[in-house]
């Protein structure tokens, strides 16, 4: 049996730095609901990008699993 003990949310964009390489970014935010949604994620996504003025191309919901014998 699978128990899922913590979501993590990770946003991130790339960008180009002023020496022509490419960076990527990632913020993540740990110790979510358990019962997020996809919807929730989305709206989590849009007031990041509001609050930090960054546009998020990606995000991604990382599940930690507890495995049971």
């Amino acid at each position: 049996m699978e128990n899922i003990k913590n979501i993590t949310i990770i946003l991130s964009h790339q960008y180009v730095d002023e020496n022509a390489k490419v960076k990527t970014v990632h913020r993540k935010f740990n110790a979510i609901n358990l019962n997020v949604t996809n919807e929730h994620v989305r709206n989590f996504k849009n007031i990041i990008e509001s609050l930090t003025v960054e546009k998020f191309k990606d995000a991604y919901i990382v599940k930690t699993i507890q495995i049971e014998d």
